[in-house]
């Protein structure tokens, strides 16, 4: 598995990832995590949890691992991987997977998810783990994207009897899901603040099987 360290990159083994991990309390994984900040954030106030970086574009996640090395922070990587070919050594590896603000395929695969997606998902998070999803989008401020990614209106309704039946489907529980109007604190959250008019909800689902 490939990592973002400082300027440079590493590769690490599944059998090194497991005696990094081993003696956390639990493993956190957001998948494209772009430039990283908010894991790294989250990682400096929980040191008793593992937090893992996934996302395709290295180049963007240099500087957070820069200041992770400054800060000497043990509890947290970054790694170069996608939503489309996942890193074999994460797989399973998840006590909460967190999709936040996800856009492109990753957006796909979670506002027009198939089963494939849904259990997709489900191989990152160990038994009875927690995938926790924060997205939208709105048709009339992202046309191409939306008609790219044939993304139909998004909202309580549509996620209830549309995309929530395929993750229960899948092997999820629903534990929550609801509309919100505070975003994560990430890159991607501040730009998308800054021009309001998207709905956007929050899922959070169980792995029960």
């Amino acid at each position: 598995m490939r990592l973002v360290t400082g300027n440079k990159e590493s590769l690490i083994s599944l059998l090194d990832l497991s005696n990094l991990i081993v003696n956390y309390q639990g493993v956190e994984v957001d998948l494209g995590c772009g430039d990283g900040g908010w894991v790294y954030k989250k990682a400096l106030v929980n040191p008793k949890t593992f937090y893992i970086g996934v996302d395709p574009a290295g180049n963007q996640m240099v500087d957070t691992s820069k200041k992770a090395l400054k800060k000497r922070l043990k509890n947290v990587l970054f790694v170069i991987g996608s939503y489309e070919i996942l890193p074999a050594e994460l797989l399973g590896v998840a006590d909460r997977l967190t999709v936040i603000l996800p856009w492109g395929s990753l957006l796909a695969a979670v506002a027009k998810p198939t089963f494939d997606d849904a259990k997709k998902f489900g191989s990152l998070l160990k038994s009875g783990g927690v995938l926790e999803v924060v997205f939208g989008y709105s048709q009339n401020l992202e046309p191409t994207q939306a008609e790219r990614l044939n993304l139909d209106t998004l909202d309580l309704a549509r996620i209830t009897t549309e995309i929530l039946p395929i993750f229960i489907k899948s092997g999820f529980g629903v534990i929550s899901c609801r509309q919100i109007y505070d975003f994560p604190e990430t890159t991607w959250g501040k730009k998308l603040h800054l021009s309001p008019g998207r709905p956007f909800f929050n899922l959070v689902l169980n792995r029960v099987s």
